[in-house]
């Protein structure tokens, strides 16, 4: 009975386990580039490799453990979870990238929006199709 509990509630943590997860690792990981930032830019004001790095730095970030989360959490078919995440995610970056255009017009905002959410698509990409793999 207590097993069929922890399976059950595993499956419903699936999707709440994912969008925490990615939250606090995309938390940390800007936390953790603002500080190298710091010690590696003296100057003051905003430096484009910082920038770019960060926007891509998120993108990886988040696609990355939002998939990997899920599929750790899911106590079986974790090919089939993979998917379903991926293409969840995949699914919000275009919306984002769709709705940022329309709203802000082709400028440097919605090119920044647009470059993250094609870092995540690509890396949610690849840890989906690592855990493919693992299935075969």
């Amino acid at each position: 009975m207590k097993e069929k509990l922890i399976y059950i509630t595993r499956w419903i943590a699936v999707l709440p386990a994912s969008i925490i997860g990615s939250f606090i690792a995309y938390g940390i990981g800007m936390l953790i580039n603002r500080w190298a930032a710091g010690f590696i830019y003296i100057d003051e004001g905003i430096n484009f490799v910082e920038l770019l790095t960060e926007i891509v730095l998120g993108g990886v970030i988040s696609g990355g453990t939002f998939v990997s989360i899920g599929c750790e959490t899911a106590p079986k078919h974790k090919k089939a979870v993979g998917v379903i995440l991926c293409v969840l995610i995949s699914s919000i970056c275009l919306a984002s990238m769709v709705y940022s255009v329309n709203l802000y017009g082709f400028i440097w905002h919605s090119i920044k929006i647009s470059i993250q959410c094609i870092a995540c698509i690509v890396t949610a990409v690849v840890v989906c199709n690592k855990y493919y793999k693992e299935q075969y």
